[in-house]
């Protein structure tokens, strides 16, 4: 599997993630305006508003950003160890300023390089005192990657030797690709969600695990093995994000029911105490659905109140023409919330190439965050883009941006977010850009009002 967020997990599905994004202007073409209402960058922020990494002249991408209230996160990957061979990247950042935190790692960074091929994470979480990072690494050989778990203080970034084996975690479930996606964690207890190759060649399956967050064991309270597992297909199945209210996980991703090449929108949703899947939502604890014969994915979930938000994509326009999806569905039953869009659903097709995203929220305001290829002019040339829609209606909101859209497009090539952090007063967009030229991926952060 590749190494993107939102669009190389739809890759994964037939086209990539895991989400997100920002924009507004910076470097767009002209039919792509610059914020006009809130959504605008904070100068004092980085340079301008942005922070830009670009560890190797090859792929560099941040994946996910969080914060403590007082600093930054970046989680990531780079390639400075040589092509072909990524490596773990963790930066600890000033909120205000953008600037390293020096006291974090060496001089604000931390590096992993578990092997000589390709480690990266895909997802992180923290408890206000530690830091966890979820991923894989390829310590078994190339092909063969494996679940990998690392905790770190907040501090100063170093391994915390209590859990698992000197601070990681490993876990190998077949010889061919087995990858942690996802994170979240509720003061006791990490509940990780990702997939495994273990069924056979060609039979990905969904994994979802508990394990403590002292320790990293398994909570074989959970499931009667800590381990809940989901394989509805023969063919590719994958979880690729989760979210938690206190009582229920809710899973995001696809699955391959209809036919190999042709994956479908699937949620599962398991009572956090024990795994049981929750009867009442869907059915038997799952929702699934296939709005085209191509590839349509669930990739990023977010709640509000009752009401759980997924975004990802579809290609109901057309083979090769994926467009944002985003659906509003009762955390209770799984269905379709009919006021919202059309019949629960709101769809966004802004060109005739491809477009990904995630649903992202600070509990109240609603954003679907991504990529799409507008300005493709018959080459590679994807921008971030971001929607700020009524979590009621589903309608954009005029006041964010451009009547409720921030587009940036730094390169003239491939420029794509992938997650979305949004805490009382802005915005932090993360990603990368292609600005210091063709296949030079750089890290990019952007800061805005919200």
């Amino acid at each position: 599997m590749s190494t993107d967020r939102i669009r190389v997990l739809a890759s994964v599905v037939g086209g990539l993630a895991l989400g997100a994004c920002g924009g507004g202007g910076s470097g767009s073409a002209a039919a792509y305006p610059p914020a006009t209402g809130t959504g605008g960058l904070v100068t004092a922020f980085g340079t301008s508003g942005v922070v830009s990494v670009d560890p190797s002249t090859g792929d560099d991408e941040l994946i996910a950003v969080l914060s403590d209230g007082t600093d930054l996160y970046l989680i990531g990957y780079d390639e400075s160890p040589g092509a072909g061979n990524f490596q773990w990247r963790i930066e600890k950042r000033s909120l205000a300023t953008g600037a390293l935190v020096n006291a974090f790692g060496t001089a604000g960074v931390i590096v992993s390089n578990p092997s000589a091929a390709d480690d990266s994470p895909w997802g992180a979480v923290h408890d206000g005192t530690n830091l966890y990072v979820v991923g894989f690494d390829e310590v078994n050989g190339a092909g063969d990657s494996r679940w990998r778990i690392e905790k770190r203080t907040l501090a100063t970034g170093a391994l915390v030797a209590a859990f698992g084996t000197s601070g990681v975690v490993t876990a190998d479930f077949s010889t061919l690709d087995d990858q942690a996606m996802a994170v979240v964690q509720d003061g006791t207890n990490l509940y990780i969600a990702g997939y495994d190759y273990s069924p056979g060649f060609g039979d990905w399956q969904w994994r979802v695990e508990k394990r403590t967050l002292a320790a990293g064991a398994l909570v074989t309270g959970f499931n009667t093995t800590g381990v809940r597992t989901s394989n509805p297909s023969g063919a590719d199945d994958e979880a690729l994000h989760l979210v938690q209210d206190g009582t229920n996980l809710y899973v995001v991703g696809f699955d391959e029911v209809a036919g190999a090449g042709d994956p479908g929108w699937r949620i599962e949703a398991y009572a956090m105490g024990n795994g049981a899947v929750v009867g009442g939502f869907g059915t038997t604890g799952v929702v699934s659905a296939n709005p085209s014969a191509g590839p349509d994915s669930a990739l990023h979930a977010a709640l509000i109140g009752g009401d759980l938000f997924v975004g990802g994509y579809d290609e109901v326009a057309g083979g090769g023409d994926s467009r944002f999806r985003l659906e509003k569905r009762s955390t209770t039953s799984g269905a379709l919330i009919a006021g919202f869009g059309t019949a629960g659903v709101v769809v966004v097709n802004p060109s005739t190439g491809q477009e990904f995203a995630g649903a992202f929220t600070d509990g109240t305001r609603l954003y679907l965050g991504g990529s799409d290829s507008s300005p493709w002019a018959g080459g590679g040339n994807f921008e971030w883009r971001l929607d700020r829609r009524s979590p009621t209606t589903g309608g954009l909101v005029s006041a964010f941006g451009a009547g409720g859209i921030l587009w940036s497009n730094p390169s003239g090539r491939d420029d794509e977010p992938f997650d979305l952090l949004i805490d009382a007063t802005h915005l932090y967009a993360a990603g990368y850009d292609e600005v210091p030229g063709v296949g030079d991926f750089r890290w990019r952060l952007e800061k805005r009002t919200k």
